[in-house]
């Protein structure tokens, strides 16, 4: 064991027959994430990081909630900015709700120096680094979407439906291409960046502090009401993002790559092929089905589970490159 970093150390040493297990020679390869959880270390108290979450929620609702009432103010009516703010399928509305999230940045900024006392970067990594690893991912991610969605779309028994013209989807594209970067950048500065960091200061077992924020954010998408019978699978889903983005995190000390494949994979359903109804403000092209449609969702959600397990091990290789 000498030479691991205190963070991912165990005892006893998992080995077998004399030779160190598979396990840990995964673990092995998650020292460059020391550069991020080491920061963590000066402030590692559980219940700061308790705090510090609550305090993220808290600024990140306030935010959509002055979204919600500039873009009340800017329709002329509240009542109908809730409406859409509910339903999601105008451009105004999924700007706003995207914006929304993307508060979790100033909130994971004040609890950062008010309760760790640590820089905002020391969550994300080498800004250069990230932005180069980010962009790399994205590219990779971007070509194994392509290959895997053009054939099934191509082959559907039905074709994808006009959701919004032309013109206008390529006037709106740059807005929302900033702001679904904002979105993801922010859900993985507060998933990958701040809890996990934090959590790996105070734990040593990876399985700890890459599970538990994974579990958290497959919680937080969790959605009944939209998806019905299909939500707990969604939600299955979306942990296994977690701990895929987490894994990336992990091997290359940065958030760089979890960024970047967050990024492509929201770019895809929100700008360019979404499910008809809710979250289909900003896309192209909707499909000929909505979320509530359980036995469709059901049938295309193995895709969805394969394109994501296809695309980590693209950016795998992508950060290798």
């Amino acid at each position: 064991m000498i030479g691991f970093p205190r963070f991912i150390r165990f005892d006893p040493p998992l080995t077998q027959a004399g030779k160190p297990s598979f396990m840990l020679r995964m673990f092995k390869s998650y020292a460059p994430y020391e550069v991020l959880a080491a920061p963590g270390r000066e402030k590692p108290e559980i219940w700061r990081l308790v705090v510090g979450i609550v305090l993220c929620l808290i600024v990140m609702i306030a935010g959509q909630g002055i979204l919600i009432a500039i873009y009340g103010f800017a329709l002329g009516s509240h009542g109908e900015a809730m409406m859409q703010m509910g339903l999601l399928d105008t451009p105004g509305a999924m700007i706003a709700a995207l914006l929304g999230i993307a508060c979790f940045i100033p909130g994971v900024m004040l609890v950062l120096r008010w309760l760790h006392k640590r820089r905002f970067w020391g969550v994300i990594g080498d800004p250069v680094r990230t932005l180069k690893l980010g962009a790399r991912v994205a590219a990779y991610a971007a070509a194994i979407q392509l290959l895997l969605m053009l054939p099934a779309v191509f082959f559907a028994e039905e074709e994808l439906i006009l959701n919004t013209p032309p013109m206008q989807w390529l006037v709106l594209l740059p807005i929302g291409a900033l702001v679904v970067l904002l979105q993801t950048s922010a859900e993985e500065i507060f998933f990958r960046g701040y809890i996990q960091s934090q959590m790996a200061a105070r734990f040593q077992n990876p399985i700890i502090w890459m599970g538990i924020p994974a579990i958290i954010f497959a919680i937080g998408h969790y959605a009944a009401v939209m998806y019905g019978d299909n939500a707990a699978m969604v939600a299955v889903w979306a942990g296994l993002f977690g701990l895929l983005a987490a894994d990336l995190t992990a091997r290359t000390g940065s958030l760089g790559p979890a960024m970047g494949l967050h990024f492509m994979n929201n770019a895809l359903v929100i700008l360019f092929v979404s499910m008809d109804g809710p979250m289909s403000g900003l896309s192209l092209y909707v499909l000929p089905f909505s979320a509530q449609d359980a036995e469709e969702v059901a049938k295309v959600m193995p895709l969805d589970f394969v394109a994501l397990g296809v695309s980590w091990l693209a950016a795998r290789v992508a950060v290798r490159a």
